[in-house]
């Protein structure tokens, strides 16, 4: 699966990990990635 950025049209891989929960620093690495907020990751 991949995250998409409307404005920037940046993509970015979200991993699936077997089903496994992602971890918080990966989350934050891909927050980051995208040049979003903490609220707008929590929006989408």
């Amino acid at each position: 699966m991949n995250m998409f950025h409307p404005l920037t049209g940046l993509k970015i891989p979200v991993p699936t990990h077997g089903g496994r929960d992602i971890k918080v620093g990966l989350i934050r690495k891909m927050i980051r990635d995208l040049g979003i907020s903490r609220e707008e990751w929590n929006s989408l």
